[in-house]
């Protein structure tokens, strides 16, 4: 038995050849894997199978191509209106767990925002600590700088009455 290439049904469902390949690879259509021209490739029956995919695939009828593709809409109503009444369950279920769990969160977060406040607090007091510090060595290299400036003008003083020519000064009296 002769079997559609995924090309040709692919034109006959009016749908890609990627999606048919992954609705084949679901398990929504049942085709076979044979030897071709250019190694394997999938052959769908020409027979007409109804392939209904599990979780709400689309439903697809597979015809030969002479007697064109037919889609049956009902059947894809019915899945459509699974779907969403499944994900209107989900989402439900979604909204009753965060409610459940938001007292939670909540005081979690409360809790981190407490621990935050406190490290805060510790780090301005820590700043402020390091500021005063900062103002301490400051005041000390200057008290320090000045200090040795007066340190260098005795020196210089001192240097000058050792000097020879100061003792010769005062050696004649003039000092």
């Amino acid at each position: 038995m002769r079997g559609l290439s995924i090309k040709e049904a692919a034109k006959i469902l009016k749908v890609s050849t990627k999606t048919l390949r992954r609705q084949i690879k679901a398990g929504a259509i049942k085709a076979k894997l044979v030897s071709g021209h250019k190694g394997p490739e999938y052959r769908i029956l020409l027979k007409t199978a109804s392939e209904t995919a599990k979780n709400g695939e689309i439903a697809v009828k597979v015809v030969s191509a002479k007697k064109g593709a037919n889609t049956d809409y009902q059947k894809l109503y019915e899945d459509l209106l699974q779907r969403h009444e499944q994900a209107m369950m989900l989402v439900g279920k979604l909204q009753s767990d965060l409610q459940k769990k938001m007292p939670q969160l909540e005081a979690h977060a409360a809790s981190l925002q407490q621990k935050h406040d406190e490290l805060f607090k510790l780090f301005t007091e820590k700043e402020h600590h390091l500021k005063e510090k900062d103002k301490q060595i400051e005041m000390k290299e200057f008290i320090v700088n000045e200090l040795a400036k007066e340190l260098d003008r005795a020196n210089i003083e001192l240097l000058k009455q050792r000097s020879p020519w100061n003792q010769f000064k005062r050696w004649l009296g003039f000092a």
